[in-house]
């Protein structure tokens, strides 16, 4: 049985860097959740939605407001 890593929250996803890191982050096995400032800047997420798709089952797609802190961080827990 492989056992699964942790999920791991990253704010600002939208964002180039955060883009990147989500990636490896991907690649090496973990659940990705991550927030955005706006979901209807549409523009700002194909790559995001093109992760999602590549990594099935590893990220968690929310296009709904962020509502409180304790839904944005739910499964998440530091290293």
């Amino acid at each position: 049985m492989v056992e699964q890593l942790p999920t791991v929250l990253v704010t600002g996803a939208s964002g180039f860097i955060a883009g990147h890191v989500i990636q490896e982050l991907l690649q090496h096995g973990y659940v990705v959740r991550g927030t955005v400032r706006d979901v209807t800047r549409a523009q700002k997420l194909p790559h995001l939605n093109a992760l999602a798709t590549e990594f099935p089952g590893h990220g968690v797609p929310e296009t709904s407001a962020m509502g409180t802190a304790a839904g944005r961080t739910r499964g998440a827990r530091p290293p």
